[in-house]
């Protein structure tokens, strides 16, 4: 009974992708505390850099639903992924730019609005309710393989030169989208006149 993991063709692009994310953002979200530490930011101001992107996530839950909802799921994923390149990006300028310390953590609660919303209506819409534990099981094994070997890559790509983590971990994550658009975009309705 374990073909049922590979006949749903939505899912196994779900798979490719989800994979190929987890290892662009483990490629190099690991060594972003470091690098923050590196530049002079003490331990406090980092715990605080990341307490503010939980809070802006938390504040900008409702109209990220929407704006998800509106987008359909595929795009909202395809929309995540400019957010993280330009919150990476703009780590590479913060020393020239210190102001960018209190804009990157929205760049990253925009992430993982649209990321996080857009996974999870998109695995509810396309698993099976029998297969379900086995299939987040699948989904989150395979992710973690992947993010144990990213650590090491971004070892290897940081030895060599810490700015060539970035076009690595963004070429990565645009090839991530490729297996989404493979199939048909379908758009999740919310009744929001039904919500607060």
């Amino acid at each position: 009974h374990h073909h049922h993991f590979f006949h749903n063709k939505e899912l196994n692009h779900f798979y490719v992708a989800i994979g190929l994310m987890a290892l662009a953002e483990s490629l190099i979200s690991l060594f972003v505390p470091i690098y923050l530490y590196q530049v002079g930011y003490p331990l406090y101001a980092i715990l605080g850099f990341y307490f503010l992107v939980s809070l802006l996530f938390v504040l900008l839950a409702y109209p990220g639903a929407r704006l998800v909802s509106f987008l359909g799921i595929k795009h909202a994923l395809l929309w995540s992924t400019p957010f993280l390149i330009l919150f990476y990006m703009g780590l590479r300028y913060l020393e020239i730019y210190p102001l960018l310390f209190y804009l990157l953590p929205l760049l990253l609660a925009g992430r993982m609005i649209l990321y996080n919303y857009s996974y999870h209506l998109k695995y509810l819409l396309h698993s099976e309710s029998k297969y379900r534990g086995r299939e987040l099981s699948f989904i989150a094994a395979f992710s973690v393989v992947l993010q144990l070997l990213a650590p090491i890559a971004g070892g290897i790509l940081a030895f060599h030169s810490f700015s060539l983590l970035y076009p690595v971990g963004a070429v990565i994550l645009l090839l991530g989208m490729i297996p989404l658009f493979l199939t048909k975009e379908k758009y999740a309705g919310i009744n929001f006149s039904s919500v607060g």
